[in-house]
Order: structure tokens, then sequence, then C-alpha cells
């Protein structure tokens, strides 16, 4: 008897497994491809300025869920890039990303993050979903980033895509420029018999259009805070501040709002308030550089960005009734950042981004 019931248990395992295979197989061979809307874009820069390289010409354009995987149970699941990878390093809050170059424009690149939604079927309730993510696309090489892994069963699967355009050039945009569209990546799909690709991913054409507003800043290159005794420092968190704040002229287009970013360029994806020193021989230790805005807050740094919303560390500092003519101050201060300092070259370098609306 014993025999006999362990011979039906293998027997039914053993016609579960065939059947899960096929039902894999038939998923992964009807994956569905999906596209990123990038829509218009409209960049407002002053008709003089260039831009940085690596700077964020938009904040994060979010495409909602799109379907990739159809009703059926895989494993693996992630995306394969297609898109060419350039050296141009991009940082966000402390996330780094890969920039992938535009085929049909040289001076503009992108960086991608993706959350993904997979549904396990559990009849009669319907599909319980689990979302993953964001991940940060850096797949430099362009090898399959896997976003979720092993025996999860999933019956259907989607991706969100959030796209945001980065400067490849300090050639600053005079004109209009329509990008084709362009397959960007390809879905894959794992299951009992392996990996396959599925779908492919479009980045949807768009035009971006050059607009010349902004403003002409002018300020001292450098501020110079004098020699410090070591005795003025007397614990973490004290401060030393410059003998007189920096005062940043502005003359405007009519009816421009005004906001600001400072990029630590000692670490261009810094989202702290305290800049790196440089690296020199005499190099100070045990302390940073921090500045103080109008209003008493300390700056937030972040990567250069010349659209509203670039980034947390972004603040307004005019608005579009204010005076063409216009000005606001930086006011730098040294502070301890370990119980021990020690005397040298305390440098830093920061630099202004700005974005109009």
């Amino acid at each position: 008897m014993r025999a006999a019931i362990s011979t039906c248990v293998m027997l039914i395992v053993s016609i579960l497994s065939l059947s899960m295979i096929d039902r894999v197989e038939a998923a992964i061979n009807n994956g569905r491809p999906s596209s990123v809307s990038a829509q218009n874009i409209l960049i407002k820069k002053p008709a003089l300025t260039n831009s940085i390289v690596g700077e964020a010409l938009t904040g994060w354009i979010n495409t909602p869920y799109r379907t990739v995987g159809v009703t059926g149970p895989w494993g693996q699941f992630g995306l394969t890039m297609r898109a060419s990878p350039t050296a141009i390093p991009y940082s966000e809050g402390g996330v780094a990303y890969t920039v992938y170059a535009l085929n049909s424009s040289p001076n503009i690149g992108f960086v991608l993050r993706i959350a993904s939604s997979d549904c396990f079927y559990l009849f009669p309730i319907g599909c319980i979903w689990h979302p993953t993510g964001p991940y940060a696309i850096t797949a430099g090489q362009n090898e399959f980033q896997s976003f979720r892994n092993g025996g999860i069963l999933a019956s259907g699967l989607e991706y969100d895509y959030n796209i945001k355009f980065i400067a490849l050039s300090s050639d600053f945009i005079q004109s209009d420029v329509s990008v084709s569209p362009q397959e960007i990546a390809t879905a894959v799909m794992c299951g009992a018999g392996g990996c396959n690709d599925t779908g492919a991913v479009t980045l949807d054409g768009f035009t971006l259009t050059y607009e010349k507003l902004g403003c002409v800043a002018s300020f001292p290159p450098n501020i110079y805070m004098g020699v410090i005794p070591l005795d003025q420092f007397n614990g973490v968190g004290a401060t030393v501040t410059a003998h007189s704040a920096t005062t940043i002229n502005l003359v405007c287009d009519d009816g421009l709002g005004v906001h600001a970013m400072m990029t630590d360029q000692n670490d261009p994806g810094s989202d702290k308030t305290t800049l790196t020193l440089t690296d020199v021989p005499n190099k100070a230790s045990g302390i940073g550089v921090q500045f103080i805005k109008d209003d008493g807050g300390i700056v937030q740094y972040g990567p250069s960005s010349s659209v509203v919303g670039g980034g947390p560390g972004q603040w307004r500092i005019k608005s579009s009734t204010d005076s063409n003519n216009f000005s606001f101050t930086l006011m730098a201060q040294y502070i301890q950042t370990e119980s021990v300092v020690t005397p040298g070259e305390a440098n830093a370098v920061a630099s202004i981004t700005f974005a109009y609306d």
C-alpha cells in the first residue's frame, strides 16, 4: 500500500511539472512590447549660457505602468539595455546611474529608473500585486539586469518607466531638436527552459524646444575665508562664518521666476549640506564648507539641473513679479564634521545652476 501511494504522488508531481514548463514557455513567448513617453520638452536657457556636461536638462518624466509580460508563470525577469552607454557620470541621491546616448541627438543623453509590479494570481481573489523597485539602471556593459528572481510564479508583469535627459556636451541647444523613436531596451523573462527576450522597450519620439530666456549672473568667483585658528572649532557642529555675505546679481528677461541649485564639484552627485574639500597635498581634515541662504537655511547640494523640480536642494530665489534686476546673498561657513580637526588647506568648489519658470 505504501509503495502504491508513493508511486501515485510521484506521478502527480511529474504531470504538474510538465504542465508548468509548457505554461512558462507560452508566457515567455508572448511578452509584450512597451514604450517610454517623453512628451515634448521645453528648456529655457540664456542665449550666452552653455550647458554643463552631465547637467540634468529635465526632471524625472514618468510613464505609468506598461504591461510587459502576459498571463502565465515565470521566475526571473529584468531588462537588457540596447542604447549605447556613455562615460559621463550622473548621480542623484547617492545613487549612480549609467547615462545612455540618444541615436538622433549627440548632445543629449538619458538616465532611466524602473519600478516593476508582478501578479501572483490567487483564485478566487485575483491578482495579488508585488511591487519592487525603483531600480537605477546601471548596466554599463548592457548586461541583463535582474529585477526579481526565483519561484514567484507571476501571472502578470508591468514596468513603470522614469526617464531624465542629460547634457552630453557643453554646446547649448540653439534650436528645436526632434528626437526620433529609438529602441532602448528589451524586457527579459526566464522560466524552466531558460531566459528569453520578450518585448522591445521603445523611447517614443518627441521634440525638445529651446527658448532663449534666462538671466545673466555676476558674482565674485572666489570667497576667501582667511586663516582660521584651530581653537575656534570646539566640537562637531561648530561653525566659523565668512566676514561678509557674497552677493549674486542677476539681470533677467521679463517675467521670469528663478530657481537655483548648487552642485558640489568635487562630488557632483552629492545631496549633502556640506561640500567635499578639494584634494590637495596639505589638505585639512575634520571640517567642511556650507552655504547659508537669505532665509537662514543651509543649502542642500545636488546634481546640476536647469529644470524646475530638478532636485530637493533646489530653491526659489526670484518670483516672476520681482524686478528684472535682482540680487540674493549666500554666506559661506566652515563646519566641524569630526571630533578632531587637523590644520591645512580647506578649499571647496561649488557651482550654481539656474532654472526658470
